[in-house]
């Protein structure tokens, strides 16, 4: 597989991987709530629970998406899942 691409950081409606506190989370939507908190919406690890889940049955918080957010709610490896076949890392 060719190696993974650095590209933005996360943005409303992305389908990610991920790693959540330890947890694999093999999909997870990113949704930006009107506040402009992101959740990253999926059916592993539970956190803070945001209005509309789409479907999912977790949400978890990650404050303004920045990596700095990301790496202090405990979310690393994060893949975006597209209809690419290679995955893209996000940093």
């Amino acid at each position: 597989m060719p190696r993974p691409t650095k590209i933005r950081p996360i943005s409303d409606g992305m389908i990610i991987c991920c790693n959540i506190d330890g947890d694999d989370v093999k999909e997870a939507y990113v949704h930006k709530c009107e506040n402009g908190i992101f959740y990253l919406l999926q059916n592993v690890s539970r956190g803070f629970s945001c209005g509309h889940k789409f479907g999912y049955r977790c949400s978890w918080e990650v404050g303004i998406g920045t990596k700095a957010e990301l790496e202090r709610y405990g979310v690393t490896d994060i893949y975006v899942l597209d209809n690419n076949p290679n995955l893209r890392l996000i940093v």
